[in-house]
This record gives structure tokens, C-alpha cells and sequence, in this order.
């Protein structure tokens, strides 16, 4: 009965079951997405807020309500309303005053709840837009990307206030898999506690931002690049100490970061985003470690020169293992079915080649899949007169960088990679590409599994 048409979730909180089901059922039929709870604990899932939601609430329960409006208002904004019973002691403006932002009397009527559910969204879009508009992160409440970045463009036009000083980045390690393991909500807890562990730090003449998820840019002005060190070494092992451990103790929170000298000529902006980069980078050391931004760009650097990723790649790491070889005279020499011919017929897809080789498994050229296509079974009655032959092969020893440069001159959109002559793979874009944006898996070449289909449903098909 739920949907997910509307931008937020309404929750809805009573121990009358019967309220809960008929109320969820109604908006849910309006396309409103509807969560129903008779749970009034406060480790409730309803309690555990992450989005914009808007909150209905059984005051019928006075106890339980007066506690849920006097909680502290969430971050995000959680619109509150009321539903009493003028029969009740839980009077509307006792209501009002306690923290609720609309009321509907019993017995609900619909199309009212429907009316205060649009104010409600108004309300929450106007926080959604001011929360953008004030320039504050969220969680932390500490300056957002955009807002920080102003400010040191500011300063950077006012030469008076303009101080040699340093920019550093500092950000959350593996906040992927703490949010995995741990939720949403131990995301916001590591950063409001990242934000605590810099404001009792920084003075009146710092600025501090958050400039990414988990990460916070701080400009010390009138620093050294060895006394931004040392400082973000204090903020690093003031959070650990802080922050809690995840979910059976068994892992800690840490933080990596990078110093940079301040200014450099560049703009804000780019310093900040080259600071960001550099965390990246000094994440692949480990985590948990501060370092001076200047050296780890020169490491970077060097080590780029010295070790071209493409260098140490070669024709069989990209490869595709050839699942068919045909002889000159295969008829006569091979039975079809154990060739995969079937398995072909059947709908797999084809590779964009099958070598053909002689008697001595020498390669003599391709029959192309647009020909299996067209003619199907009977290519292999006339392989001769469907045989094409390649002029352009690669060894398997091709590096990478000699592999694209030849696919670039190549007219085909594959390339035969050959050992001593005899065929032992193939070469597509695709492959290449592959080898850095593909994920590993198996999701796109999953299908339903058939009872009767035996090792054919094994079968993976060629990328």
C-alpha cells in the first residue's frame, strides 16, 4: 500500500492499531510513502531520523507525545502534527505550546490531514531552501563548502588581512563502510564529533568549512606548515580518543589529512579541491596519518614517472580466452556440438571473431560474427568461402599502450592476440575499457536458472 512518489516520508506514531491501518492505508492511496508504528520507545526506528519526514502523531497517548515534542528538534527538520481528542486532557494549544506544528481532531477527516500534510511539505522545502541559503553543514553546523570558500576569496581580495598560513584538510577514514555497517546516523555522529574536536581549537581569526562528506577544511592564519602538522596531529588523536567505537568494538575512528601552504596565487576554490584530492591520496597510505601536502604531490609525481600503470599491463591480462577454434577442415574433423555451436544458436552472444587454423593449429584468419548471424550452422559447411584473413595480430607480451595504438590504426574493431603463431585470445575496445571502469560481477550477465538446462546453464556469456 506504499508508494514512493513524494519527495519525504510521513511517519505515523499510535498504540490504536486500528487508527494506524486505516490512516496509512488512506494516504498511501493518495501516493503518499507511509511508515506506521505503534512503538513509542526511543530507540524506535521512527526516532532514528535521516531525511526531511513529517511526523503524525496519536496524542491519545499523552504521556509518550509529550515526551516525542519536547525532544530536541531533529537535524533534518521533522514536521510535527498532532492528532487529539477534544474529549481528551490533551487540549490543542497544551499541544501547540509543547512543540507540535499543526493539530487534526479525531475522528480524522481526510481531506483535512491531506491539507495540513501540504503545509507540512511547504514547511519542509522552505527549511530545505534555507538550509542552503544560511550556509551551514547540517550536522555539524559549521560553514558549508560554498560559504567557506567565500570567505577566504574575501580575504584573499583584502591584502590587509591576507597572512601567510596554512590550509588543511582533514577527513573521516572509510566513512563508506562506517555508514554500511553502522548507518547513516553514525556518519553524523563521527562528523559532529570532528566539528567539536576543531571548534575548541580554532580562534576568532581561523575559518573552518566542510567541504565534502566527513571532510573539514581549516585555514590557521600566521602557521607554519610544521605547526599546521602538529595542530592537526592534536585534532587526530583528540577525535580517536572521542570518538565511540563502531558496533562490537571492533574497529576505531580515524582521520586523515593533508597541510598546504596558504596562499599559493591560485584561487580559493582550487586550493580547496587540490586539498581534497590530496587527502584521496594520502588515504592510500592507510588512513590515520597527517602529512605535508607539498610532499605528497612530489611523491605522487615521481612516482607516476617512474611506474606508467600501462607499462606493467600486457595483451593476455586484457584478453578474452577464445571459446572457439575452428579447422580449415572442421566438418570433417570435429563433431559440431562439441565445438559449442549449439550453445551459439541458443542465444549467447557472440564472440566478434572465431580463428580458423590449419591442420597444425597455425592461424589462417577469422570467420566474423556477423557471418554466424547471417548464415548461421551452415558457415560451417563452407568455412573457406567465409574465412577472412587478418594481416594485423598482437603477442600476448603487447603492452598495453602498444595495444591501443594499434587498435587506433587497426580497421577492425578487434584484434587476434597469437603465441608461435597459433591463436590463443582476443582484443575488443570493450576489453580495454573494461580494465578501469567495469566493475567485477556478475549482475549483468545473471539469468534465470532452468531445471533442464543442464551445464548450459553455466554458461557465462562473452563481454
Amino acid at each position: 500500500m506504499t508508494s514512493s512518489t513524494t519527495p519525504f516520508p510521513i511517519k505515523i506514531v499510535s498504540t490504536d492499531r486500528t487508527a494506524l491501518r486505516e490512516l496509512s492505508w488512506a494516504l498511501s492511496s493518495f501516493g503518499y510513502q507511509v511508515d506506521s508504528s505503534s512503538d513509542w520507545n526511543e530507540n524506535a526506528a521512527w526516532q532514528q531520523v535521516d531525511t526531511p519526514s513529517l511526523l503524525i502523531l496519536d496524542a491519545r497517548d499523552e504521556d509518550q507525545t509529550r515526551v516525542a515534542l519536547a525532544s530536541q528538534r531533529a537535524t533534518p527538520f521533522v514536521y510535527r502534527i498532532a492528532l487529539y481528542d477534544a474529549n481528551s486532557s490533551a487540549k490543542s494549544n497544551r499541544l501547540l505550546e509543547s512543540g507540535a506544528d499543526d493539530l487534526v481532531r479525531f475522528p480524522v477527516n481526510i481531506g483535512e490531514l491531506l491539507s495540513r500534510i501540504k503545509s507540512g511539505a511547504r514547511r519542509l522545502e522552505f527549511e530545505r531552501r534555507l538550509g542552503t541559503t544560511i550556509g551551514f553543514d547540517k550536522h555539524s553546523r559549521i560553514t558549508n563548502q560554498r560559504r567557506f570558500i567565500r570567505q577566504l576569496e574575501r580575504q584573499l581580495r583584502d591584502t590587509l588581512d591576507t597572512k601567510d598560513g596554512v590550509l588543511i584538510v582533514l577527513g573521516i577514514d572509510s566513512l563508506d563502510s562506517l555508514r554500511s555497517q553502522n548507518g547513516n546516523f553514525a556518519v553524523a555522529e563521527a562528523t559532529t564529533i570532528l566539528a567539536q574536536c576543531l571548534g575548541e581549537e580554532l580562534t576568532d581569526e581561523d575559518c573552518c568549512g566542510v567541504v565534502d562528506e566527513g571532510v573539514f577544511a581549516v585555514l590557521l592564519q600566521g602557521s607554519s606548515v610544521s605547526e599546521g602538522l602538529e595542530w592537526a596531529e592534536d585534532i587526530s588523536s583528540k577525535f580517536t580518543g572521542q570518538a565511540p567505537a563502531t558496533e562490537g568494538g571492533r574497529a576505531r575512528h580515524t582521520i586523515s589529512g593533508v597541510v598546504l601552504n596558504w596562499p599559493t596565487g591560485n584561487t580559493a576554490s582550487h586550493e580547496v579541491q587540490r586539498g581534497v584530492t590530496i587527502l584521496g591520496q594520502v588515504r592510500s597510505f592507510g588512513g590515520d596519518l597527517i602529512l605535508d601536502g607539498n610532499e605528497v604531490e612530489q611523491i605522487h609525481s615521481d612516482w607516476k614517472q617512474k611506474f606508467p600503470p600501462y607499462h606493467e599491463v600486457f595483451a593476455h591480462h586484457v584478453m578474452e580466452a577464445l571459446p572457439l577454434v575452428l579447422p580449415i577442415n572442421g566438418e570433417n574433423s570435429i563433431d559440431r556440438e562439441s565445438l559449442g555451436i549449439y550453445a551459439f544458436a541458443s542465444g549467447q552472444n557472440l564472440p566478434p571473431c572465431i580463428p580458423v587454423v590449419d591442420e597444425k593449429g597455425l592461424f589462417l584468419g577469422v570467420i566474423e560474427s556477423n557471418s554466424f548471424r547471417q548464415c548461421g550452422n551452415d558457415v560451417f559447411d563452407s568455412i573457406e568461402e567465409h574465412l577472412i584473413p587478418v594481416s594485423e595480430t598482437i603477442k600476448g607480451d603487447v603492452r598495453l599502450d602498444a595495444i591501443i595504438s594499434t587498435m587506433a590504426s587497426n580497421q577492425k574493431d578487434y584484434l587476434v592476440v597469437v603465441e608461435d603463431s597459433k591463436p590463443i585470445g582476443f582484443i575488443t575496445y570493450e576489453n580495454i575499457v573494461a580494465m578501469a571502469v567495469d566493475p567485477i560481477g556478475g549482475e549483468e550477465d545473471s539469468q534465470p536458472v532452468l531445471v533442464d538446462a543442464g551445464m548450459n546453464s553455466l554458461v557465462i556469456p562473452l563481454s
